[in-house]
């Protein structure tokens, strides 16, 4: 339970990061009266768009994956339930 916490802290803290960066440029450019002509268009630009949530995709499954692991290791049961049925 600790580490799902720790990852719900680590996703919020990641999605609010995001949250705010994109508050910000939505702002900027609503309230700038330059225009920067190479904006929304230009390899440098566009491979900055797509390497970014790539990186922060694999921020967010990394930790998710292990916490996934340690769910899934099943100690010794303290209750076995067998049950048989006929069709």
């Amino acid at each position: 339970m600790g580490e799902l916490s720790c990852l719900h802290d680590h996703v919020i803290t990641i999605i609010f990061r995001v949250t705010i960066l994109i508050t910000y440029i939505i702002f900027y450019l609503l309230f700038n009266t330059k225009y920067y002509k190479f904006l929304s268009e230009g390899t440098f630009i566009e491979t900055i768009w797509s390497m970014v949530p790539a990186l922060l995709l694999v921020i967010l499954v990394l930790p998710s994956i292990k916490v996934l692991y340690i769910m899934e290791d099943i100690k010794s049961p303290v209750l076995t339930f067998k049950i048989v049925a006929h069709q």
